[in-house]
């Protein structure tokens, strides 16, 4: 796994150095929210399964949203790169009649280079499909007789099949997809 993380270090680092003179003219800045990501997802069908097995009833799940951030630079018309990053944690709590309650917490922490193909874009309008592809990486901790912590990574991605920014300088975004990100999920953006 440790290669893994190698490659994509290698990766956004030559993006970087590739795009150098489109990030010197200054990019896009990006703060959002995520609703429905990944985690979340498997988060609620793996936990619905464990809990049954293990006589629990249905666990109960809070979920945050996934708090996002986002750099973005447009060197050409059709392409936009950027680097997204975003953390979100889930609260899932076991009970069952004569059983202890348990509760862990799984924090999730993304970082992803992205590429945005371009079919729309104008100073106060954007419409775009995207990918991010990198990494994400979970430490949880539970209360249970035991307590345990225990920290990991996984395959991190996001599939946009349409993103829309409305405005010029200060402007909203929203995206429609899956993955780390969320199904959905929107914000504002900054011209820098």
């Amino acid at each position: 796994m440790n290669s893994f993380r190698l490659l994509c270090l290698f990766l956004f680092v030559s993006c970087m150095f590739a795009f150098q003179d489109a990030f010197s003219q200054g990019g896009e800045l990006r703060v959002g929210l995520g609703y429905l990501t990944a985690p979340d997802i498997g988060t609620i069908t793996s936990r619905a399964v464990i809990g049954g097995l293990d006589n629990y009833d249905e666990p109960s799940i809070k979920s945050s949203v996934a708090f996002l951030v986002a750099y973005v630079v447009n060197p050409m018309d059709r392409f936009s790169f950027g680097l997204d990053a975003g953390y979100q944690v889930l609260e899932t709590t076991y009970s069952g009649m004569n059983l202890q309650t348990v509760t862990t917490s799984d924090a999730w922490f993304t970082v992803m280079p992205r590429a945005n193909f371009n079919y729309i874009n104008r100073d106060a309008l954007q419409l775009y499909s995207a990918l991010s592809v990198g990494m994400s990486f979970l430490t949880s901790n539970s209360d249970d007789t035991t307590p345990e912590r225990s920290s990991g990574s996984a395959f991190g991605y996001q599939v946009v099949p349409i993103g829309v920014r409305v405005g010029d300088g200060l402007a909203f975004f929203a995206e429609l997809g899956f993955g780390f990100r969320g199904v959905l999920n929107a914000g504002i953006s900054f011209r820098l």
